[in-house]
């Protein structure tokens, strides 16, 4: 049984199918005494709203090798091929495990992964992912070639890939390409000079496998870092160099992604008075009843409500450069901006791209905060200029992001359980 071929039939057949399951768990071969049983047993499909979702029932998953080594890795490849070949958006991937462990013998290796971890990606510097968009009925073709070419690069890495471009996806020509680079780093390293694994890299398009590859090279070539060709992935490692960004960052989008999926466009859904200066307003206010009282909300902190302001604020930017444009994001960024979650995070990264440290205490923040939206909603409301609210809408976006900056260095406590909730 091809379950791929049935489940992609299945679901073009019919969009609201529930019935686009794969078994990895075969009963009459995994009833047997062996530690190679799968771990991953089920995979189910849906397509909603022109996305396709994926959960994986998993029996037991290894944090170290299993899900992190190989699981989010190959599940993300089918993913991605099967929502191609349905032409749909790839949605959101769940995984259920039964068992989710690390073994004592990965402990001391987490902990270094834990220490070294520098809050930044490469997808935070512009490194475009690299997708895979390979045709249904050019799927067999490509992968034999892949595995025939795979072999010969095991055997014969210092030679020319023969063939290469004959493969018809970008994707599977660069992780051959990395490949190759792994099996060369394999060889005693006074055999292959660094300029080879330096052209080669460079080489290679500018995307995430490619960063991928050039860090997992530099642990024993650090050389390589200081011949790096490709731009974004240059200055990524330039700041994963200087050390970890603001933690707040990216703890601040994903609660915005959350709560995004949550509310939709309700933020804004009854215009620019009525939705989204009132919830501006309703946070400005929270903040001067707490300057002047200290009264805190046992399920909202000061930081939560700092936090909010500054989505709002930045979420306001982006609404208002919708109706005038003036480079606030890449000219690539999709439209509508403030519908999408990129571009909002773009917000973040632009106000919150290293440690702020501002030397304005928190009261004196609050009422520069108060002091900007006066000024700004009586614009929105008898239709001043754009460029004027924009103006305003900035320095109250800057001054509570200077806020949040000055709080979570006040209130640890508060923050850690803020980065906690937001699961980053």
């Amino acid at each position: 049984m091809d379950q791929l071929d049935e489940v992609r039939k299945l679901l073009d057949a019919d969009r609201l199918s529930r019935r686009a399951v794969m078994a990895l768990y075969d009963p009459q071969e995994d009833f047997v005494d062996s530690k190679d049983i799968p771990c991953n047993n089920l995979l189910s499909w849906l397509v909603r709203e022109g996305k396709l979702f994926l959960n994986v029932a998993v029996r037991s998953n290894d944090a170290m090798w299993g899900f992190s080594g190989a699981n989010a890795f190959e599940w993300s490849v089918l993913h991605e091929l099967m929502a191609h070949w349905l032409g749909v958006h790839v949605g959101p991937v769940t995984f259920f495990a039964g068992s989710f462990h690390l073994y004592e013998n990965h402990w001391d290796r987490a902990e270094r992964i834990s220490i070294n971890f520098r809050g930044r990606t490469p997808y935070d510097h512009g490194v475009p992912k690299l997708p895979i968009a390979i045709g249904w009925d050019d799927l067999d073709r490509n992968l034999k070639l892949w595995f025939r070419l795979e072999e010969t690069v095991r055997n014969r890495p210092m030679d020319e890939i023969k063939g290469l471009h004959e493969l018809d996806d970008v994707f599977l020509r660069a992780s051959l390409e990395a490949f190759r680079l792994y099996w060369l780093d394999k060889m005693p390293i006074n055999e292959v000079k660094d300029e080879v694994f330096s052209d080669a890299l460079a080489a290679m398009p500018e995307c995430d496998l490619t960063a991928a590859a050039l860090e997992f090279l530099g642990r024993r070539r650090p050389n390589l870092f200081n011949h790096i060709t490709h731009p974004n992935i240059a200055a990524y490692f330039e700041a994963a160099a200087k050390g970890p960004i603001n933690p707040i960052q990216p703890a601040i989008k994903k609660l915005h992604t959350k709560k995004d999926r949550a509310y939709g466009g309700a933020w804004k859904k009854r215009g620019e008075l009525v939705s989204i200066l009132a919830n501006v307003a309703r946070k400005v206010d929270r903040l001067e009843v707490y300057r002047s009282s200290r009264h805190e909300l046992v399920d909202e902190t000061v930081l939560d409500t700092a936090v909010d302001l500054f989505v709002y604020a930045g979420k306001y930017m982006l609404f208002l450069e919708e109706a005038a444009e003036g480079g606030l994001l890449d000219e690539a960024a999709p439209r509508p901006f403030s519908d999408h979650d990129e571009n909002f995070d773009s917000i973040v990264d632009q106000f919150f791209k290293d440690s702020i440290t501002s030397a304005v205490d928190a009261d004196t923040l609050m009422v520069e905060i108060a002091a900007a939206f006066e000024s700004l909603w009586p614009l929105a409301a008898n239709a001043g200029t754009i460029e004027q609210k924009k103006t305003l809408a900035r320095q109250l976006t800057e001054a509570s992001a200077r806020l949040v900056d000055t709080l979570q260095r006040n209130h640890p406590t508060q923050t850690a359980a803020f980065i906690r909730a937001a699961g980053a």
